[in-house]
C-alpha cells in the first residue's frame, strides 16, 4: 500500500489508498479481519525529510495501538 496520506478526510471509496491517518489505519483494519496475512505501507512518497518519515510512521502506529 502506498497512501497518499492528506490532512482532510478523503471521500470513503478512496481509503484504500488516500485519507487521513485515521481513515488509512481504518482500512488496513478491516484488511487484518479480512484475513490479510501481510499489509506493507510504503509512507517513503508521502514525506520530504526523515523527521517527517518517522513522525508520520509514530501517527500509524498510535492510530493502530
Amino acid at each position: 500500500m502506498d497512501p497518499d496520506v492528506t490532512t482532510a478526510e478523503a471521500d470513503p471509496a478512496q481509503t484504500h489508498h488516500r485519507g487521513t491517518v485515521r481513515q488509512i489505519c481504518d482500512h488496513l483494519k478491516v484488511m487484518c479481519a479480512a484475513g490479510t496475512g501481510e499489509v506493507l505501507v510504503d509512507l517513503q512518497l508521502t514525506t520530504d525529510s526523515p523527521e517527517e518519515f518517522l513522525d508520520l510512521a509514530a501517527e500509524f502506529m498510535a492510530e493502530l495501538a
